[in-house]
Formats: structure tokens, C-alpha cells, sequence
């Protein structure tokens, strides 16, 4: 059986990695298990001042370096939360994980000394979170809201 690019499908990787969490986690998808997944990354790519927050609903991590511009593979706040990146310091067939922020939080917010971007979603961070993010001159703030998984 011969294939052409006609047979070829072009793959939503968000909704994929939604339909199949199972993949990514050992048991329920927590914000908590977000945040460990991301502190353990920015470990590897040499961040040692990190930080998280929980207020309410929303997460946040923040570090002195800006991890999202460190490793091999790198892109824009937009595709690093949008897409699967090769992580290859977190060893064989690894991923950043952004994008797992990406594809189970309704919202998620990067702040950086030069401003904030609004990576997906509309919901504003409650204030005392906002002023624990911009308090300490950190590189890298990540701040996310868990969408309603289903079980």
C-alpha cells in the first residue's frame, strides 16, 4: 500500500493532549500538578530562586531567570504555551511543559519586566496575586486559571 500527502492529517495538538491526558498524568489534572511539572523544568534549565502561589482558582510560578528563553528549543510566549517543544534536557522524549499549561488552563498570563501577555483567556488576576508577582523584580512570572477537565 503506497500513502501520498493526500492521506496526511493535520493534527490539533491541544485537543489531542485534552483528549488524552492520561498521557501527561498519573491521575487527576491539578493545577498543583501543573506547577510541579514547571518548577522541575525550570530546575533542570538552571533556575534556582523559584516560587509558587495559589489564590482561589489561579496558579502562579515565578523565578529570577526567564526559563522560557533557556534550553535548546525556544519560541514566543504564544507557541510555547500553543505547542509541543523538544525538551531535550529534561531527558528522552520530553516536552516543555507549557504546553500543558497551554491545553488545561482556561487562562494564562506571562509577565516579564518589560509587560505582560495574555497567552489565552480573559479573566484578570485577582490583585493581591497581581502585586505577589510584580513585588520581588522577578524575570519570569507564569500565572494560570485550570479549565473544567472532564473526568
Amino acid at each position: 500500500m503506497q500513502y501520498d500527502i493526500n492521506d496526511l492529517q493535520v493534527l490539533d495538538v491541544i485537543a489531542w493532549m485534552r483528549n488524552h491526558p492520561e498521557r501527561f498524568f498519573d491521575g487527576q489534572i491539578t493545577g498543583n500538578a501543573l506547577v510541579t511539572a514547571l518548577v522541575k523544568q525550570i530546575h533542570k534549565l538552571g533556575g534556582r530562586d523559584v516560587r509558587f502561589f495559589n489564590h482561589d482558582e489561579w496558579h502562579a510560578v515565578v523565578a529570577e531567570c526567564d526559563w522560557l528563553q533557556a534550553g535548546r528549543f525556544t519560541a514566543n510566549e504564544v507557541e510555547t504555551f500553543g505547542r509541543m517543544l523538544a525538551f531535550p534536557e529534561g531527558g528522552q522524549n520530553s516536552i516543555r511543559a507549557e504546553v500543558l499549561i497551554g491545553a488545561f488552563a482556561s487562562d494564562v498570563v506571562t509577565i516579564t519586566k518589560d509587560g505582560e501577555c495574555r497567552v489565552t483567556g480573559s479573566a484578570s488576576l485577582p490583585e493581591c496575586l497581581n502585586e505577589s508577582l510584580r513585588t520581588k523584580n522577578w524575570a519570569r512570572a507564569v500565572a494560570f486559571r485550570m479549565a473544567q477537565v472532564p473526568a
